[in-house]
């Protein structure tokens, strides 16, 4: 697990995506798109924050695959440090 100070150092594109599936359900296309990443990379990150312990839902929504975070902190900084508590 990272330390506050490793925390206060690392800005990423997880960082984005957290805060973006965090105001509501985005499919992959739409996501990468905002962020300006391929969605290779998109779903890539995805993954990564669930292996951490982050609660990403998906669902299909418009015959599309959804993603979202529907609880928790507004900030994946503020995620991290409540789960070092």
């Amino acid at each position: 697990m990272a330390t506050e100070i490793e925390l206060e150092r690392h800005f990423s594109r997880k960082e984005l995506i957290y805060e973006v599936l965090h105001r509501g359900p985005y499919p992959i296309p739409d996501l990468a798109d905002e962020l300006g990443v391929l969605e290779d990379t998109a779903e890539a990150r995805i993954q990564e924050l669930r292996k951490i312990g982050v609660p990403i839902f998906s669902g299909e929504l418009d015959g599309e695959l959804n993603y979202v975070i529907p609880i928790g902190p507004d900030s994946l900084r503020e995620f991290l440090l409540a789960q070092l508590d």
